[in-house]
């Protein structure tokens, strides 16, 4: 069967979205065909792109990427190359709560698995993980009373951990099915990121049972690879591929299943800080380049160039972005800049120097009369006059 008209490869996409997203769960006919036209479309690299969908990218905490590094090494590769070939610097790995556009991510994790010649190495990748690297969420899920709420807290608050990404829980009588879905626009490349995705929250959920949880199946869309047998021994569970759908299916009664480190005082506070970050997350194209350029101001190479490549997007595209959003990416630089020098001179007693090396600026004079022209007095003068004491740095 060949798919070729663009319109059908439309129309499967949207049907494939719609039975993601609420629709019955049992008519998987047209799931089934859209799986099957996405396997063939692979395989001609043929791929479904939505562009047009979404003006900004979707961002992905880099803590998800908690042990990349190490595991690339340890199988044989460079992840200084693997990093330098997508244009990012390795440096990124170091700050988990960072972020970074979830089209990296794929590409990252698909190049890792050809270099490094291991088609599961985002499963094993979460196999090594640990709840750390969920941050907030992983916490949230062990302070859980039972395995439904700590499923309830990765579906409430997965946002904070990636944008473009959903888990949906459904129940079928005896039977719970976990299913992970793409917002549109679909990454080019996904099957890495699935496995991520999937393992994660396997191990997480064995992690915070005790170990008395097991999964009917673990389910994988994709076609059964040569290597199979690393996924029985890496998840210790029955594996299932050219699956309908991307997840795990277990009984539904552990879903009442008690956890062992239950705190509730814990999880109410920590419900009250996520909730307040989830409604920070909602914000427009130009906050999410003002985000980027917070995570690389100190940098060097805090240009558009490399803000771009953090964004997954050329720099004409970015450039054409905020000119439609009325920003220029030199004024929010600007912004950045001066909104982190004001907090460094009322909130600490760090130097002239050593606040206008952080922020970027080549040299401390070129700082200071640059902030003079926009605020009208000194660096020094405007900490006197806003910090409430004598803290002056030099």
């Amino acid at each position: 069967m060949a798919y070729s008209s663009p319109d059908t490869c439309l129309c499967v996409a949207l049907l494939m979205k719609h039975y993601s997203y609420g629709g019955d769960f049992f008519l998987l006919d047209l799931r089934r065909q859209a799986f099957d036209f996405l396997r063939q479309a692979r395989s001609n690299n043929l791929f479904l792109l939505f562009w047009g969908a979404r003006d900004m990218p979707y961002l992905v905490r880099v803590g998800v990427l908690a042990g990349f590094s190490p595991l690339v090494a340890q199988l044989g590769g460079d992840p200084a190359v693997i990093m330098q070939r997508l244009g990012l610097d390795q440096d990124i790995l170091d700050s988990e709560d960072d972020y970074i556009s979830l089209e990296s991510i794929t590409q990252l994790l698909e190049l890792a698995a050809k270099e490094t010649r291991c088609d599961h190495f985002s499963l094993l990748l979460s196999s090594i993980q640990g709840l750390s690297s969920a941050g907030l969420v992983g916490l949230a899920m062990q302070a859980a009373p039972d395995l439904r709420a700590a499923l309830n807290e990765v579906i409430r608050y997965l946002s904070l951990q990636g944008q473009g990404i959903d888990w949906k829980l459904k129940v079928a009588g005896e039977l719970a099915y976990c299913t992970w879905t793409f917002h549109p626009p679909t990454p080019r490349f996904i099957k890495q990121c699935v496995q991520l995705g999937v393992g994660n929250l396997f191990f997480a959920l064995n992690a915070i049972s005790g170990k008395r949880w097991n999964p009917v199946s673990i389910n994988f869309h994709y076609d059964e690879p040569e290597e199979k047998a690393f996924y029985r021994k890496i998840l210790r569970a029955p594996v299932m591929f050219n699956s309908d759908f991307d997840g795990i299916v277990f009984k539904s009664s552990d879903l009442d299943l008690m956890l062992p480190e239950r705190q509730d005082y814990l999880l109410s506070v920590l419900h009250s800080y996520m909730t307040s970050l989830k409604d920070d997350t909602s914000e427009d194209f130009p906050s999410q380049v003002k985000r980027m350029i917070r995570q690389a101001i100190s940098q060097e190479n805090c240009d558009i160039e490399s803000i771009a490549v953090l964004l997954n997007c050329s720099k004409r595209t970015l450039q054409r972005k905020l000119n439609a959003n009325g920003v220029s990416f030199l004024s929010l630089r600007e912004d950045v800049r001066f909104d982190l020098a004001l907090h460094y001179l009322r909130e600490t007693n760090m130097s002239l120097s050593n606040i206008s090396e952080l922020i970027g600026f080549a040299e401390l004079s070129i700082f200071s009369r640059t902030f003079k022209n926009r605020f009208g007095e000194s660096p020094t003068q405007w900490r006197i006059n806003h910090s409430g004491s004598d803290r002056v740095g030099l």
